[in-house]
């Protein structure tokens, strides 16, 4: 029996929408896209951002 691969890619590298996105508009609160704009200028890493 072969078992499934699945492959997660959170940063669009491999996919053609970004996963970490589509997470975020399903179940973060408003205040995730201030923290998304945030980690697009750098301004936390993004594990900083993550954690946020």
């Amino acid at each position: 029996m072969t078992r499934p691969i699945i492959f997660c890619d959170f940063d669009g590298t491999i996919t053609e929408t970004d996963n970490f996105i589509s997470l975020m508009k399903a179940f973060a609160p408003r205040e995730w896209e201030a923290i998304k704009d945030d980690i697009l200028d750098q301004t936390p890493s993004t594990k900083e951002g993550v954690v946020r």
